[in-house]
Formats: C-alpha cells, structure tokens, sequence
C-alpha cells in the first residue's frame, strides 16, 4: 500500500520498499518492521473478511488493512470464513484461491448467494491465470496474483469502495448505531463518542463526521471549550482557573504550540503525560493565549 514498508531487518527479508519481494519475506516478527505514512485523505472503513490459511500472509493482511482504518476478522479456513460471513456481513471479502477444505471459487460462490452486492477478491497462487470475464462469473469480482505489491491490495480496497459509493457501509451502520444508543438528551457527549470511536474501532473524527450527518449535535467538550449551555449567553464554556497548573504544564504547552496554536491532541497527550485532567490544561493554555484547534471529533 503506497505508504507501507517493512524494514529491512537481514537476508531473505522485505526490502525498505515494501514492494513485491514483500510476499517472500518472514513476517513473524510483522510488528517490529511495518510502518505507515501519514494517510494523504480520509476514506469510508470498511469491514473486510480475510480467509486465508497461511497464518503469516493472513497476519500481514489483517495489519496492513487495519493501518489503512479497515475493520477486519480473518479466518483459516473457507468454512469458517462463509460461517463467519453468515453470522454477521461484510463490506469486503479476500479469499485465497488454495484453501484447504474448499477453493477461493466456492467460497465466492456462497458469498455471493447469501450477498449479492458484495465484492469479493480472489488471491491466487504464482503463475495462476484467469480471464476477469471467467472470474465475474464465478462471483469474483477482482482476482489479486501472488506475487503483489501492498499498493496493489490498496488500489483493489480502493476500487471496491469506489463500487460500493453511496451503499451504507456495515461499518457505517455499526457507527450509526452505535452512536444512537449513546445520545444523552439527543446529544452526544465527547467522552461517549470517544467511547463509540474505540468501541467499533473508529478514529474519532469519523464519529464525528457521522454525528454531523446525522445532524446530531456533540456536547460537553472535554476540553470545556464548547456544549454546555446557550452560546449566546456566554454559557456554553466551563472555562475555569488553572488552580493546579505547574510551570512544568505550562512550558509543556508552550514547546508544543506552534504560532500560538496547539491541537486538542497535543493537549490530551500533555495532560496525560504530566498526570493534569484535561480542563486544567486547556485553561493553562487559554491562560498563555494559546488557541486550542483541531478538535480531535472535527468539531471545531
């Protein structure tokens, strides 16, 4: 995927490119060496079923989606993976070809009767052909040959989501309830859309982009900064002397703030990491005349 390496770590191994020499590469040790650039745009998440029986490849794939902001469950075997995708859909389903109880083929096929509307990708093995008229057929929708570069899965993710347009997500519908069953007065507080984002493995400004269209309001910023009575009153801050601010918190928000701006996750992490609450920070900051910006809900 564009921004993905592995590093190099001796003989035999990926390369710092992270290209097609990936996929002979030992990924045990997957955690130590993978790495992901800042993503250049915001994309829908999807959740995506992997089925694949070599428990390294499977590894490498649930990673390198799971980077990319994609919910995914992975199974060993084509049983497993049509029983896993009957208890509860998927967006997207990667199946490899050589699995083995049942070929890539026949799970496409069930797939395919139980959802139609599913995309299906079909990793095959080195040197295996198919003509994409055969595989369309046969319910798969794009046939990904071993061996691929990561940016390669990527563009294939990319296309299906581009497929799928304007259809709800079974991520946005988990988002979307999840995010109903936690208003409080037909608002949603940060803290629980901080909860929602970690409950169905979210970042948190997409909790926020869903609020916002479902024209759900956010409140009682965690930062005092906004949701907590009438604005036009003056009443929707909570704003309140930094009694327990140090010189430490404060050189601390000044080395971090740039142009007399600080983000509300640079401020999180400084709370937390000098063991302030966050009201304590923000009203330091506010102190210093450094501008809280970024809220991490896209709220302001």
């Amino acid at each position: 995927m564009g921004g993905y390496s592995l590093a190099d770590r001796g003989p035999g191994r990926a390369s710092s490119s992270g290209r097609a020499s990936a996929w002979y590469a030992d990924v045990r040790g997957l955690g130590e060496g993978l790495h992901m650039e800042e993503p250049k745009q915001r994309q829908r998440s999807l959740n995506i079923l992997v089925i694949e029986d070599e428990e390294s490849i499977r590894r490498l794939l649930a990673s390198i989606l799971e980077l990319e902001g994609h919910e995914v469950r992975t199974c060993g075997t084509a049983l497993a993976g049509i029983s896993a995708f009957r208890h509860r859909a998927a967006d997207l389903v990667i199946t490899d070809l050589g699995l083995p109880d049942q070929s890539g083929w026949e799970v496409a096929r069930q797939i395919k009767a139980a959802s139609s509307g599913t995309p299906v990708v079909l990793i095959t093995g080195w040197g295996v052909t198919t003509a994409a008229a055969e595989a369309k057929r046969r319910g798969v929708d794009y046939v990904l040959p071993k061996p691929f570069e990561f940016d390669e899965l990527s563009a294939i993710v990319s296309r299906a989501l581009a497929d799928i347009g304007g259809q709800e997500t079974a991520m946005d519908a988990k988002l979307k309830r999840a995010i109903r069953l936690s208003l409080r007065d037909g608002k949603l507080t940060c803290p629980a859309a901080w909860k929602v984002a970690e409950q169905v493995g979210v970042e948190r400004f997409a909790v926020g982009e869903m609020a916002d269209q479902l024209d759900i309001r956010v409140s009682h910023c965690q930062l005092g900064l906004f949701g907590y009575g009438e604005k036009r009153l003056g009443e929707h801050k909570i704003m309140k002397p930094a009694h327990d601010a140090t010189p430490e918190l404060g050189e601390a928000i000044r080395a971090a703030a740039k142009d007399g701006r600080i983000t509300c996750a640079q401020l999180f992490e400084i709370a937390e990491r000098l063991g302030k609450p966050a009201l304590t920070a923000s009203a330091q900051a506010e102190a210093l005349g450094i501008k809280i910006a970024s809220c991490q809900l896209g709220c302001f």
